[in-house]
């Protein structure tokens, strides 16, 4: 839904690429959240929780920062996540022999077998999807994103429930407020 007092001399082929990119955007929202209700569910974990999971069964023995580096989240994050996975009874934590400073992550048993029968996790199967694709059609993907990302970062949040396409771009009234 286009929002009132947009200009419409853009002509309507603008409006149907906007109509489909705001599409494709729902469509990506909607497999992230059936993909995590379904791990919720079926596995009782969060996507985070079996991103991480996965991470330690890899690497057999992990720490905290270690962990945070890999899968790029910030180490406050990891603990809590870290928390939810110990009493859930996925891993162990104890102090390493050699320096005691550090804690040493494993998985149990438990968390061996939830990531055995877990479904992939999500980005595994686009980024296999991803890497057949020519270069130039990758890098063409990767540069939209980023800049989708990027416009949407400038803008200050509202409470508006409905995505719609304003007559401002952000980036005009970021300006207009910086210089009130």
């Amino acid at each position: 839904m286009i929002a009132k007092g947009t200009d419409m001399s853009t002509g309507s082929h603008v409006d149907s690429y906007l109509i489909r990119v705001f599409q494709a955007l729902r469509r990506i929202i909607r497999a992230v959240d059936i993909y995590s209700r379904r791990l919720a569910s079926d596995f009782s974990v969060t996507s985070p929780q079996l991103i991480c999971l996965t991470q330690i069964v890899e690497d057999e023995q992990t720490t905290l920062s270690s962990l945070s580096k890999q899968i790029h989240l910030s180490s406050s994050t990891v603990c809590g996540i870290l928390d939810r996975l110990r009493i859930k009874g996925l891993i162990h934590s104890e102090r390493s022999d050699v320096d005691r400073r550090k804690v040493v992550i494993t998985a149990s048993d438990k968390g061996k077998a939830l990531v055995r029968d877990a479904p992939p996790l999500l980005q595994v199967d686009l980024a296999h999807n991803l890497s057949a694709m020519p270069p130039g059609e990758l890098a063409a993907i990767a540069g939209a994103l980023e800049r989708i990302v990027q416009m949407m970062e400038i803008r200050h949040l509202e409470s508006s429930p409905i995505l719609a396409l304003e007559s401002e771009p952000a980036q005009d009234r970021a300006e207009k407020h910086t210089n009130d």
